[in-house]
């Protein structure tokens, strides 16, 4: 049926997804199949997208990959459960049009540092995700972006396998000059400041890192150093951070060094640090001295998880001296619409002493009046969830529900969300 297919379409591109099967569904999808690996390779010429789920019984496939492949545009690789020796990978050296390139678990662990060979120069898009047990580095990160000189789109996870890193990354710089988007998720024992340090990144626009480490604290200062040394000039910021929030001063400096910024977020620990001065600092005052204004005036978005600090009325006025202004009456400089705001849930309390989802009457009406006047704001708790969904208003004296019901409510909140499957919301 796959050879009647196959001649069927003709020359047109394949888009082909190859790999482990449910076996007890797809009998014999363990085993090796040279017929069908001998039909595929046949047509190499017409790979356009192609997925490779490596297994044992893919050994034999990979290795008689004809060389060239002239359609190959995008390519997704994911590394098998456990080392199965394979020594190189260079049979897509030689594919002249690949530009998207995504990596999963390791296909090799004959090397700590092993990564396949790929025509590094001509990737857009690069995608290091690495994998639960055979992931990837920052020292593979690096390796790979000092290859990818033409490259403008970038994520990657890295993850070590011990604590103290045998190879450390190069302090040599590496400069990407068309680099646009970078996604930096550092997990087990890894730094994204290991690869941010050695970046110099003039077209960036949006940065987004999460960090599970506990030596993130000086995300605010190192991202300032890069915009400096780089002269871009950030649209989109994101942190996410667990475990350690920023310094105070460190984020300050790092807000007057993007004026440009329109989307700005700050997840978990990360939005510690977003206190009552910051918010007054965002927050518009049409009388302000001459010469002075609010920071990051091209502000369109903005995320904050709420915490035991987090003032739901300072960031009501921040919202409110946001919304239907054109220009700072004091310097005539414009100002953008706040158009988008969302209060990611995660503290139990807020500033006020009161459980996370309790707060006045009245600033609950303000916080409507807003999004009834155009602005989209919402909390997000996993889900994309309404105010009137969230919230409890009232005076703290109607604060009466029990521990016991509390924790109905919560569990009652957990299951709706659950079944409200078609209103998933991913940031």
């Amino acid at each position: 049926m796959t050879s009647i297919w196959l001649q069927r379409s003709g020359g047109q591109p394949l888009n082909i997804i190859l790999g482990r099967m449910d076996p007890e569904n797809f009998a014999g999808t363990e085993k090796e199949n040279p017929a069908l690996d001998a039909l595929l390779h046949s047509q190499a010429h017409r790979w356009n997208d192609v997925k490779l789920i490596v297994t044992k019984s893919m050994l034999s496939f990979l290795k008689n990959i004809p060389k060239g492949l002239p359609m190959l545009h995008t390519l997704h690789i994911d590394g098998p459960d456990k080392d199965l020796g394979i020594a190189s990978l260079n049979n897509f050296i030689d594919a002249s049009a690949l530009r998207v390139l995504t990596l999963e678990k390791r296909v090799s662990l004959e090397s700590s540092q092993w990564l396949p060979e790929f025509p590094w120069a001509q990737l857009t898009t690069f995608n290091l995700m690495g994998g639960r047990n055979y992931s990837y580095t920052s020292q593979d990160a690096c390796n790979a972006l000092r290859q990818t000189v033409n490259l403008r789109y970038c994520t990657m996870a890295i993850k070590a396998s011990w604590p103290v890193a045998t190879n450390p990354p190069s302090p040599s710089s590496i400069r990407l000059l068309d680099l646009i988007s970078l996604n930096i998720s550092a997990l087990t024992w890894e730094n994204a400041e290991d690869i941010i340090n050695v970046l110099t990144l003039p077209a960036l626009t949006e940065l987004k890192i999460i960090s599970t480490q506990s030596d993130a604290a000086a995300f605010p200062e190192c991202v300032a150093a890069l915009i400096t040394r780089s002269g871009c000039q950030l649209q989109h910021l994101s942190f996410t951070t667990y475990g350690v929030s920023f310094n105070h001063d460190g984020l300050l400096e790092l807000l007057k060094l993007t004026p440009t910024l329109s989307e700005f977020e700050l997840q978990f620990f990360a939005s510690i640090s977003m206190d009552n001065s910051l918010m007054d600092l965002l927050t518009h005052k049409p009388d302000h001295a001459a010469g002075l204004c609010c920071l990051l005036p091209n502000l369109a978005s903005i995320r904050l998880t709420v915490h035991s600090a987090f003032s739901y009325e300072a960031f009501l006025d921040l919202l409110s001296s946001r919304r239907h202004v054109g220009a700072c009456n004091a310097g005539g400089v414009g100002l953008a619409q706040l158009r988008v705001a969302a209060l990611i849930t995660w503290g139990d309390v807020s500033a006020s002493g009161r459980r996370a989802h309790h707060l006045p009457r009245e600033t609950f009406e303000g916080f409507r009046e807003l999004r009834e006047r155009g602005l989209d704001l919402y909390v997000d708790g996993g889900t994309k969830r309404s105010l009137e969904k969230y919230f409890a208003p009232g005076e703290e004296e109607d604060d009466s529900n029990s521990e016991e019901e509390e924790e109905e409510e919560d569990q009652g909140e957990d299951r709706e969300e659950d079944q409200d499957d078609d209103e998933d919301y991913h940031p």
